[in-house]
């Protein structure tokens, strides 16, 4: 009886605290934080192949020029929020410029620039495929 106890509570510590290791290690590598620009970046999916926009470093930005590259030469492919519910500038009331003209940004993620009231000038990207 006592010999049962044990085991579970062998158990439920190791599934406390491997299963977290586990996953946090997993996400870790489908997605990896920088900032570069002003901008929040994040390593998507393939870490070493391209990064994402997911933000601004300030949100009281006024304008936003996307480079093509990062600092440490990967591309910078799409703009994008990682939790698929609000975009990555959404709401952002003091936003006026938006410029994409050097970046290579492909892709547009839905919401990116909802409700940005103040959104004058937009210089698109010549390589978007996808909004």
């Amino acid at each position: 009886m006592k010999n049962k106890f044990l085991k579970k509570i062998v158990m439920l510590v190791l599934i406390s605290v491997i299963f977290p290791y586990i996953y946090t290690t997993f996400s870790y590598a489908a997605s990896e934080s920088t900032f570069f620009q002003g901008l929040r970046l994040e390593k998507r999916y393939m870490p070493d192949v391209e990064y994402w926009v997911t933000g601004t470093v300030d949100w009281k930005a006024t304008e936003i020029k996307v480079p093509a590259i990062a600092s440490d030469n990967i591309p910078i492919k799409a703009i994008d929020d990682n939790t698929k519910i609000n975009g990555v500038f959404q709401g952002n009331i003091w936003l006026e410029k938006v410029d994409l003209s050097e970046s290579r940004i492909e892709e547009i993620g839905a919401r990116c620039f909802y409700n940005c009231q103040k959104l004058k000038q937009y210089i698109n990207s010549p390589y978007l495929k996808t909004v």
